[in-house]
């Protein structure tokens, strides 16, 4: 991973998180991101190949003791819609158990 000022590159997948706008690009495709899926996927992305907790997510995105799990569940299947290949075998984020989630 590499990060400059406008963006996070994850060179060996060809995946890029613009920075400044809610803006994923994989390979040459455009992905346009809601504000909470952006976050969420920010939150994700701090520490690649690591798991982090549902709550860890939760308290990251919508502040501590807000947000709720289905919520949470619901960003995760649409940024899955929307950047895997094939979101029933997930490449880019996944579920390390149930209570954890990594983005690779």
């Amino acid at each position: 991973m590499s990060k400059n000022k406008t963006s996070l590159e994850f060179k060996s997948i060809n995946f890029r998180i613009d920075l400044q706008y809610p803006v994923v690009t994989i390979g040459t495709r455009t992905i346009k991101l809601s504000a909470t899926e952006y976050c969420v996927l920010l939150t994700l992305t701090q520490q690649p190949n690591q798991p982090i907790s549902h709550e860890e997510i939760l308290d990251a995105v919508w502040g501590p003791g807000e947000g709720d799990r289905e919520l949470l569940r619901v960003n995760i299947m649409r940024l899955r819609r929307k950047l895997e290949p094939d979101p029933a075998n997930p490449r880019y984020i996944r579920n390390f158990s149930t209570l954890h989630l990594g983005c690779k």
